[in-house]
């Protein structure tokens, strides 16, 4: 094993960022509600003045008051919970074999029953802009999670495989380096958990020795339950509907699948309201030359397409039906088709699992997946806007069955 596996810089026993990340947002939250709260008195006088733009400022209080709100949950949480450590197994996690673990809950008395999920994240951070305008993004490479295993002495265990040709941890130095991180999250607690270990992972390939629960396939397994559950009975298909926005169904020789309106309101009602101050904003800029009218036509084009979004995502609807003799697929929105395509299986030359659209809150990232098919023809997509890559793989799998088809290539 490499000497720089051995240092301080990447340890086995890994504590969380649960503290620092109480104390930090209380600072931020005190900074910003100690900045934003005077301009409740300066709004009254500006609005009497004529200048209706002023209420926009209104919003700076009302992010302060969330604020504060996370700061209270992240200390009620930090309270229940304490110190949280994360021992690996293999240390260092390893690409192209194991990265697994024991986090110690035992001081929390958490019954066994309780659900826990674990996130496996390989992230690029990089900065972006120039000058006095860089900030850094943080973009999700690879992602894997499954439920972990409380065992009977309050410890949880997750082994998770880990593939191939994935970079490895790099120190948080310059413009551009690769991170992984391990997220432990429950809501089945009466303080919710969510913690988050920064992990050394490097090209080993080395197993784990004391860790036998294997989250990767616990996840699998979950997924063709979900999936053969919904199938068979109305109990199940009502739950992966809640949960995905998806129903599946088999009619004789068709398999449907068929996501429902209403996906990805969260991210509609986020792009509303900024679109929403976006139009405001272009439509209140007093016209003073050609800087403030450009101003006025770009914030006003941004904030309209932003409201254009917010209505089409959350309303349109994917209906594809599968046999051996015809794919065919119609996008509906409030129940009209905007577009028709139909394929023949023996058409399709591959599968593909594609990243879709990602939600960040927060240090959390949710990613939505696609099952795309490729051909002559071009892209037919399949499914969407999925959380679960386990699940678009079992969908894959119900596909390719109902389709005939067998040996197509898959990423």
């Amino acid at each position: 094993m490499d000497e720089e596996f051995q240092t301080d810089k990447w340890p086995q026993m890994v504590r969380s960022d649960a503290k620092s990340a109480v104390v930090g947002i209380w600072l931020f939250s005190g900074f910003w509600n100690l900045v934003s709260w005077p301009v409740l008195f300066a709004v009254p006088d500006e609005v009497n003045n004529g200048n209706l733009a002023a209420l926009a400022a209104l919003m700076f209080p009302l992010i302060g008051l969330c604020l504060l709100y996370v700061a209270v949950k992240k200390t009620q949480e930090w309270r229940r919970f304490g110190v949280t450590q994360l021992r690996l197994d293999p240390y260092p996690g390893a690409i192209g074999g194991h990265v697994g673990g024991v986090v110690d809950l035992s001081g929390s008395r958490i019954d066994t029953s309780t659900h826990f999920e674990v996130t496996l994240e390989c992230i690029h951070s990089r900065l972006c802009g120039s000058g006095s305008d860089r900030s850094r993004r943080n973009t999700v490479r690879w992602q894997a999670r499954g439920p972990a295993e409380m065992r009977v002495d309050g410890k949880l265990e997750f082994r998770f495989d880990v593939p191939a040709q994935l970079p490895a941890s790099e120190p948080k130095e310059g413009d551009s380096y690769d991170f992984w991180q391990v997220r432990l999250e429950s809501d089945q607690l009466e303080i919710a958990l969510d913690r988050t270990f920064e992990i050394c992972v490097f090209p080993t390939a080395e197993l784990a020795r004391d860790v036998s629960v294997d989250t990767s396939a616990r996840g699998r397994k979950r997924a063709d339950v979900e999936l053969s559950g919904a199938l068979a009975d109305s109990q199940h298909a009502e739950k992966l509907r809640t949960q995905h926005g998806l129903t599946v169904e088999r009619r004789g020789q068709w398999l449907r699948l068929y996501l429902h309106r209403g996906r990805q309101k969260g991210l509609a009602a986020g792009l509303g309201v900024a679109g929403a101050i976006f139009a405001a904003a272009g439509f209140l800029i007093p016209d003073e030359g050609f800087v403030t009218e450009l101003m006025r036509w770009l914030f006003g084009a941004a904030g309209w397409g932003m409201l254009l979004a917010s209505v089409y995502i959350p309303f349109n609807s994917l209906d594809v039906r599968i046999n051996r003799n015809e794919i065919r697929r119609i996008r509906g929105w409030f129940g009209m088709v905007v577009k028709q395509q139909m394929i023949a299986p023996d058409e399709l030359t591959e599968l593909a699992i594609a990243q879709g659209s990602t939600v960040t809150a927060g240090s959390k990232t949710t990613i939505y997946y696609r099952l795309i098919g490729k051909g002559p023809f071009g892209e037919i997509r399949i499914a969407e806007t999925i959380a679960d890559r386990s699940l678009v793989e079992a969908l894959r799998r119900q596909v390719m069955t109902a389709a005939g088809l067998s040996g197509l290539e898959s990423q």
